[in-house]
């Protein structure tokens, strides 16, 4: 097949070239195309469109970044309050911002810590758990009705969720605080929270946006010079829309500086669980066989890059994501499509890199599937996220569900919950790999978690919630979790067997939600810990457990509920199995 090659150096070429691409693939439709794109950074002032194009591969030569952002020049030094601050005029409310080349995050109070909610406001306290309020009580002297408040925002982490809120008004005397518009759930007492955006928080290395002077004060380090700075506000909200294409591959390219914020066309303004209303950067509807090789995915304002309403075939190979306001990756959709051509399967996630997400909306995870099958992710390093790392399936219960048959195969998931720098746990109900809904076909295997950890409930390794079905999980290994290495809220017919869970805080396991009918084989695992509570959860005994080795550091015996050893094997589980006390052994060494 013939190869035509372009080479371009701007944005303007670069729109050209594709159209010309396109043109001419009308006439030859087997001519193939490569496009390479010289050094630099090419600002884009709308999303780049790729539609209806084939047999084209785009090559960074050298360092190329495709951006949607604005790069800020019109920058002016002022005194205010004591504080040297640059401010520069910014066209619309943005939420990210760069200074030569690392995340610069707005003013919050407290700085590195978090408050906590008292309790809801009066005539909310009759609603349930997932039913939203108009604010809530805050402590004596936590909060103050600062000049900027209205400019605020209050970002609100309740169980699994974060829930950004503008700040409507302050009552000190009553100690109420008020949104513009309603959460998503009703907060509890203890949940977190922090206000972030306010003036009177300015220190060096943060930023406040005045929304009505369409303007941002920066505070800069002693260290930085205005003459020398690059300065980049967030500004497209998606930077590059794929459709209807096939066999693309982009190589060695950057892609960066996005901006994604609810606005009156998003009417829940938040999601309800891993922030899966929130686009990718780059979205690809209808693309098949495309292919991301060595390229990076920074600095960003959601997740990195979506699969789309019937994207099948597709690869992400030897990529990295980091440095990112949402989650890294999502493949298929919140709905199930009857269409075989609109469904979205078959996708390959291999060697890559995802790290340090959820910096804006922390219920994000790092790879997300909704309802898409047969797809493989191997080979992954994912960490440093607030929520989950791999979560599959969008079904609660046994209702018919499109996610099955994904291999999850190799990856190394770690520091979920709570990063490696010390920030957090501030989530809770949350798994190194979290599932959902029927899935025969797929199998977790021979991947490693650990450092799993969550504030209230649910730092677990392995979670299999809300009618996970017809899953294996094997070959993993699994340790330092808060609450536990394998946790099934309720499903049926699953198989856990050969892993390896070590060292849960609170509990080896758990077992939630009894159920008639047989709800796991629990077999030939290896299980660590020095709690007394091996077992926790419903013993309901519709389960199996057997071939396990279950190994107790220190003294005193392990308990299944509330069940000991032999009491657990008269009732006929694990009369093949091990139980060693590391305490007692040593004694006879």
């Amino acid at each position: 097949m013939k190869k035509t090659s372009f080479s371009v150096s701007d944005v303007k070429e670069l729109k050209n070239v594709l159209n010309m691409v396109k043109k001419m693939q009308k006439k030859e439709k087997q001519k193939k195309f490569e496009i390479i794109l010289s050094s630099g950074t090419y600002f884009l002032s709308e999303p780049l469109e790729i539609t209806g194009i084939k047999n084209v591969t785009f090559t960074g030569k050298g360092k190329v970044t495709i951006s949607g952002g604005r790069k800020i020049k019109d920058v002016v030094q002022k005194e205010m309050n004591g504080l040297k601050l640059w401010v520069f005029e910014c066209e619309k409310s943005t939420h990210n911002l760069w200074i030569n080349g690392k995340r610069v995050l707005r003013s919050r109070y407290p700085k590195n810590s978090f408050l906590k909610v008292k309790g809801v406001i009066q005539q909310d306290s009759e609603k349930k758990w997932n039913e939203p309020v108009d604010g809530f009580v805050f402590y004596p002297g936590s909060i103050r009705k600062w000049k900027s408040f209205k400019n605020s925002e209050v970002v609100l982490m309740t169980r699994w969720i974060e829930c950004r809120r503008p700040v409507k008004e302050i009552d000190e005397e009553n100690c109420h605080i008020y949104f513009t518009y309603k959460s998503i759930y009703k907060p509890d007492p203890d949940d977190l929270y922090y206000v972030e955006n306010l003036f009177e928080f300015l220190e060096p290395n943060s930023w406040y946006y005045d929304n009505q002077e369409k303007k941002i004060y920066y505070c800069p380090l002693e260290t930085e010079k205005i003459d020398e700075a690059e300065i980049i506000a967030g500004f497209l909200p998606e930077i590059i829309r794929i459709k209807n294409c096939k066999d693309l591959d982009f190589k060695n390219i950057c892609f960066s500086h996005s901006d994604w914020y609810y606005d009156e066309g998003f009417p829940e303004r938040g999601f309800n669980q891993a922030a899966n209303g929130l686009p990718g950067a780059i979205y690809c509807e209808n693309a098949r066989n495309i292919v991301f090789e060595k390229c990076e995915f920074s600095h960003l304002g959601q997740y990195g890059l979506e699969f789309g309403k019937g994207c099948q075939k597709n690869q992400v190979i030897n990529c990295t994501f980091y440095d990112l306001g949402g989650g890294g990756i999502k493949i298929g959709e919140t709905i199930i499509r009857r269409k075989s051509e609109e469904k979205t399967h078959s996708n390959i996630v291999k060697n890559c890199v995802i790290d340090d997400g959820g910096i804006i909306f922390h219920q994000a995870v790092g790879i997300w599937i909704g309802h898409s099958y047969n797809n493989k992710i191997s080979s992954n390093e994912i960490s440093n996220l607030y929520y989950t790392g791999i979560s599959i399936g969008w079904t609660w219960g046994y209702k018919k569900s499109g996610a099955f048959g994904n291999k999850v195969e190799n990856n190394t998931v770690h520091h979920i919950g709570k990063k490696q720098n010390g920030s957090g746990p501030i989530l809770s109900d949350m798994g190194g790999i979290y599932t959902l809904g029927i899935q025969p076909g797929t199998v977790i295997r021979n991947n490693i978690f650990y450092h799993i950890a969550a504030i209230k409930y649910g730092g677990w390794g392995i979670y299999f919630d809300e009618g996970s079905t017809d899953i294996v999980a094997e070959n993993n290994i699994v340790f330092f979790t808060t609450h536990g290495g394998f946790h099934q809220h309720y499903g049926k017919n699953n198989i856990v067997r050969k892993n390896i869970f070590a060292f849960g805080r609170d509990v080896q396991i758990t077992l939630s939600r009894p159920e008639n009918h047989l709800r796991v084989i629990f077999e030939n695992n290896t299980v660590i810990g020095n709690t007394e509570k091996f077992l926790g959860g419903n013993i309901d005994f519709n389960f199996i457990f057997q071939k396990n080795v279950y190994i107790k550091i220190g003294s005193g015996t392990i308990k299944f509920g509330e069940y000991d050893w032999s009491d657990w094997q008269k009732k006929n589980m694990d009369v093949n199995s091990k139980y060693i006390c590391l305490n007692t052994l040593l004694r006879f060494l």
